[in-house]
């Protein structure tokens, strides 16, 4: 649904967000400003930043086709997506709020 309605990049977080967004991001060749993480009850920051096997979408979209995606899901009873915060065009700007954005997460090790 969320390609229908207009998604530019998608990926699974399931490694960490903050790692699968540095993933995203370096696969587009862009950089990101990170608004705001939620974060579960009982959680950290660095938890929800790192942590993994959550099988959430990160989806990069406009924010009309957003709002559409909204509405369509809501139409459906289905959870609806949260904005946490925009792409930028400058490739090296990659922060949670003023704070560089570390590569939390999971790291595979093939060999």
């Amino acid at each position: 649904m969320a390609r229908r309605c207009g998604a530019h990049a998608m990926i699974d977080i399931s490694d960490g967000l903050a790692l699968d967004l540095h993933r995203l991001a370096d696969a587009s060749g862009v950089g990101f400003v990170l608004d705001e993480v939620p974060v579960a009850a009982g959680a950290t920051l660095e938890e929800a930043l790192g942590g993994g096997e959550d099988y959430e979408l990160l989806i990069s979209m406009d924010e009309a086709d957003a709002r559409r995606l909204t509405e369509e899901l809501a139409g459906r009873g289905r959870p609806v997506p949260l904005l946490i915060g925009t792409v930028h065009r400058d490739v090296g700007v990659r922060v949670l709020g003023d704070q560089e954005l570390e590569r939390l997460g999971w790291q595979h090790r093939l060999g």
